[in-house]
C-alpha cells in the first residue's frame, strides 16, 4: 500500500482508486439452452498479499467484484410505464440462431487498489455466467457439476492502465488548471501505452549498457544522500520584496508556489498590443482565407466519405469524431486482454466470440465512502438464488442502441 511503500524494497506501490462501472446490456449472447437470465460479474484482481484468516473464517477473495442481475424494470420504474421496461429479444448472429439480447441499464462502483506502474497492466474482467446447475436437489447426491459460479459463457478482459487518474502522472496536480497541464497528461498516457505494448523481438542488453545502468544507479544513490544531508541544514526562509528593483508589485510578477504565491499564471498574462500613433484609429485586415471543399474520394459523383471498419470503432478523426461510450466488446474464452483495434470485426469470429457486452468504466483517485467491497461469497449467494417466477422472453423490441 501507499503507507507501506519503500522505494528501496518495492518496485511499485498500490494506490487507492474507485472503479465506476456502467452496464448497458448484452448483445448476441449465444444460446446455451438455459432459460434463466445470465449474471454479469465484473472483477479486478487484487495485487496485495492475502493474509491468513482465523480458524473457521472463509478465505479472502482474490478479486474485487461486482454483480449485475437482469431486472424487468429500471431503478424505481413503474410497471404501467412502458418506457421503464427493460427489453429482452432474440437475434440471429455469430452463426447461431436465437442469440439472447438483454438491457441492464445499471451502475455500480467499488473501491480497488491498483499498482502505479502501468507495466504491471491491471485489467478488468467482465464475465457472463449462467446460473449454477444443481442436480439431485434434496438428496445425498446433490451436486453442482459446473461449480458454484455456474458455466462461463464468455468474458471480456480490458486493460486499466490507460484509465489511470491524471493526478497519478508525474507533474500533474489539482492546483493548476487542466489547460496548463494538458500536454503532461497526454505524455503520461503515451508512456502508459508504450510501457505495455508488446515487442516483436527481445534484445539482451550489452555489458556496456549494464555498466551505464549501474553507474546511473550509483549516481542516483549519491544524489539522494546529498539531498538528505542538505535537508538537515535549515536556512532562513526567503521572502519576496513587495516592490522589486523594476518597481513591479507581487501581483505583476510570475507565480511561484513558495516565493510569490500572489503572482499570475502564464495563461493569465495579457499581452498588450502597442501600435504607432497614426494607426490607433485604423486596423488593416486580410482578405478572406481560401475555402476548400470536401475531400474528394474517387471520381466525382461517387459514394461519400469512406470509413474503415465500423463507425463506432473508427479512429479517423478527420472523417468522423466518434462519441460512442457503449461499444461492443467481444466475450471470449481463454483469451488475453482485448486490444483496441478498429480493423478487427469480431462479428466474423464465430468460433471465438460468444456474444458482446456494452459497458463503460473509469477510475477515479481515492476511495469513495459510498462504494462497496464485494466478496467472493456474495457472488455465490446471487448465483444460488432461485428465481421468484419463470423468466419470460419479451417480444421483439428495438433497443436504444444495438
Amino acid at each position: 500500500s501507499e503507507e507501506e511503500f519503500d522505494p528501496k524494497r518495492h518496485f511499485s506501490k498500490l494506490k487507492k482508486a474507485t472503479l465506476h462501472f456502467t452496464l448497458y446490456g448484452l448483445r448476441d449472447l449465444i444460446s446455451t439452452g438455459r432459460q434463466e437470465d445470465p449474471l454479469v460479474n465484473v472483477r479486478v484482481k487484487k495485487f496485495e498479499e492475502q493474509r491468513p484468516t482465523e480458524d473457521g473464517a472463509p478465505p479472502p477473495s482474490k478479486y474485487y467484484s461486482m454483480n449485475f442481475k437482469y431486472e424487468k424494470l429500471v431503478y424505481e420504474g413503474q410497471e404501467d410505464n412502458k418506457d421503464d421496461h427493460l427489453h429482452k429479444w432474440r437475434t440471429d448472429a455469430l452463426g447461431h440462431q436465437g442469440c439472447r439480447n438483454l438491457e441492464f441499464f445499471q451502475v455500480q462502483k467499488i473501491n480497488v487498489k491498483v499498482p502505479d506502474k502501468e507495466i504491471l497492466q491491471p485489467f478488468i474482467a467482465i464475465r457472463v455466467l449462467e446460473k449454477a446447475v444443481e442436480l439431485f436437489q434434496g438428496t445425498a447426491l446433490q451436486m453442482k457439476p459446473f461449480g458454484d459460479e455456474g458455466a462461463l459463457v464468455g468474458e471480456s478482459r480490458q486493460s486499466l492502465n490507460r484509465l489511470y487518474p491524471c493526478t497519478w502522472y508525474e507533474g500533474v496536480t489539482l492546483d493548476q488548471p487542466y489547460s496548463y497541464q494538458e500536454n503532461r497528461i497526454k505524455r503520461g498516457v503515451d508512456r502508459a501505452i508504450k510501457a505495455c505494448a508488446s515487442r516483436t523481438a527481445y534484445q539482451e542488453e550489452t555489458p556496456e549498457d549494464r555498466a551505464r545502468e549501474l553507474q546511473a544507479e550509483r549516481e542516483q544513490r549519491r544524489q539522494e544522500q546529498l539531498d538528505y544531508m542538505k535537508s538537515l541544514i535549515t536556512m532562513e526562509e526567503e521572502k519576496a520584496e513587495v516592490i522589486d528593483s523594476r518597481a513591479l508589485p507581487l501581483e505583476l510578477r510570475p507565480f511561484k508556489s513558495v516565493f510569490n504565491p500572489a503572482g499570475y499564471l502564464p495563461e493569465d498574462r495579457e499581452v498588450l498590443q502597442l501600435r504607432e500613433e497614426h494607426v490607433l484609429n485604423m486596423e488593416q485586415l486580410g482578405n478572406f482565407p481560401t475555402c476548400f471543399g470536401e475531400r474528394a474520394h474517387g471520381e466525382a459523383g461517387g459514394a461519400g466519405i469512406r470509413l474503415r471498419g465500423k463507425l463506432e470503432d473508427s479512429k479517423q478523426i478527420h472523417v468522423f469524431q466518434p462519441d460512442f461510450w457503449f461499444r461492443n466488446a467481444p466475450l471470449l474464452r481463454n483469451a488475453d486482454i482485448v486490444e483496441d483495434d478498429e480493423l478487427t470485426d469480431w462479428n466474423f469470429y464465430h468460433d471465438k466470440v460468444f456474444g458482446f457486452v456494452k459497458c463503460c468504466f473509469k477510475l477515479m483517485d481515492g476511495w469513495d465512502s459510498d462504494a462497496h467491497q464485494e466478496t467472493g461469497a456474495a457472488l455465490q449467494e446471487e448465483l444460488s438464488e432461485e428465481s421468484e417466477e419463470p423468466p419470460a422472453v419479451a417480444g421483439p423490441a428495438t433497443p436504444a442502441a444495438t
